[in-house]
C-alpha cells in the first residue's frame, strides 16, 4: 500500500505497510510496519525512515487484563529524527460495573472533528504526525464505576512529558533539536488529577470533566518554555438524530498566565451507502475562544 502525507516542511510517502492480525476475543497481537521518504523543503537532504507499531493484548478469566502498545521510528539521520514511545503498558483489574487500571496507558475525550478542545490527559506526538492527533503513552491509575446511566471516572497522573521537539519528523529551527533523546523523558515531580462524568440516555452522550495539573500547551519565551499548573472544566456532547450528528466541545481553564473559555460546535450529516459503495457525509464546525 502506498500512502501520501504533507507536514510543515516535509513530504512523507509511504513506501510499504503491513499488518499482521491474531484476534482471539480479547487476546490480540498485531503490528503495522511503514516506510517513509521525506523530503525537507529547506534542506538539500533526504531522510528514509522505518515506522512501526506493535499492539498486543491478553484477557485473564479471574478479569485481569494486560495490554501492550510500542511505537517507534528509525531515520536514516538518527538523532531527533529517531523516535520511541511505549504508548500503553496497561494493567486492568475488571468487576462487575467498575474497573480499575494502572500503568501507561491513553485515554480519548470529546466528540468533535476539527478541534479536540477538551481532550487533555495525554501529551501530543508530534514525531508521527503535525496534526497532534498521535499521543505519548500517560503514566495513570485510573478507576471507573457505573452508577445507573453515569460512568464516574477518577485519575491520578503521577508525571507529564513534555511536547518533542521535532514535527512530523522534521526538526523545528533551533540547535536544542539536535539532542532530543528518542523516548520524551517523564517528569514526576508534580501530581495532576482529573474526575470525569459520562452520561448515555438514548440518543444523547455527554461528558463532564475537571482536571488540575500541568498544561499541555507549553508556553513558549525565547530559549525557554514552562509547562504551569492550570484549572479546568469541560464538556463534551454528541447528540445522534437519524443521520444527523451535533456535536460540542467547551471548557474553561485558569492558570497564573492566563485565564480563558473556548468552544467549539457543529454538525456532522452521511448520506448513506451513496452509491452503494461508501459512505459520504458533511461536517460543519466552529470555534471560538475568549
Amino acid at each position: 500500500m502506498m500512502l501520501c502525507k504533507t507536514g510543515a516542511g516535509a513530504i512523507s510517502v509511504a513506501l510499504l505497510a503491513a499488518s499482521s492480525p491474531l484476534a482471539l476475543a480479547a487476546n490480540y497481537q498485531r503490528g503495522n510496519l511503514e516506510l517513509e521518504w521525506l523530503h525537507e523543503a529547506a534542506s538539500v537532504a533526504n531522510t528514509a525512515a522505518l515506522n512501526g507499531l506493535f499492539e498486543k493484548a491478553l484477557e485473564f478469566d479471574d478479569g485481569w487484563q494486560f495490554k501492550l502498545a510500542i511505537q517507534a521510528r528509525i531515520a536514516s539521520t538518527g538523532g531527533a529524527n529517531n523516535a520511541l514511545d511505549i504508548r500503553e503498558l496497561l494493567f486492568t483489574r475488571q468487576w462487575p460495573g467498575g474497573a480499575l487500571q494502572a500503568g501507561l496507558g491513553r485515554e480519548f475525550w470529546g466528540t468533535t472533528e476539527s478541534r479536540h478542545l477538551v481532550n487533555v490527559l495525554n501529551q501530543s506526538d508530534f514525531r508521527f504526525g503535525a496534526d497532534g492527533l498521535t499521543k505519548l503513552g500517560q503514566p495513570m491509575l485510573t478507576l471507573n464505576q457505573r452508577y445507573a446511566n453515569v460512568v464516574w471516572k477518577g485519575y491520578l497522573l503521577p508525571c507529564y512529558r513534555q511536547q518533542a521537539l521535532t514535527v512530523g519528523g522534521v526538526k523545528q529551527a533551533g540547535g536544542q533539536h539536535d539532542t532530543q533523546a528518542a523516548f520524551v523523558p517523564l517528569h514526576c515531580r508534580h501530581l495532576d488529577k482529573a474526575v470525569r462524568a459520562e452520561v448515555s440516555t438514548g440518543a444523547l452522550d455527554m461528558g463532564l470533566a475537571w482536571f488540575h495539573g500541568r498544561t499541555r500547551e507549553p508556553q513558549r519565551q525565547p530559549n525557554q518554555e514552562s509547562y504551569p499548573e492550570m484549572r479546568r472544566w469541560s464538556l463534551d456532547g454528541q447528540l445522534t438524530l437519524g443521520s444527523w450528528l451535533w456535536k460540542l466541545e467547551a471548557l474553561r481553564e485558569r492558570s497564573p498566565q492566563r485565564s480563558y473559555q473556548a468552544s467549539v460546535a457543529g454538525f456532522e450529516y452521511t448520506f448513506s451507502q451513496w452509491a452503494t459503495m461508501a459512505d459520504i457525509g458533511i461536517l460543519y464546525e466552529s470555534l471560538r475562544q475568549t
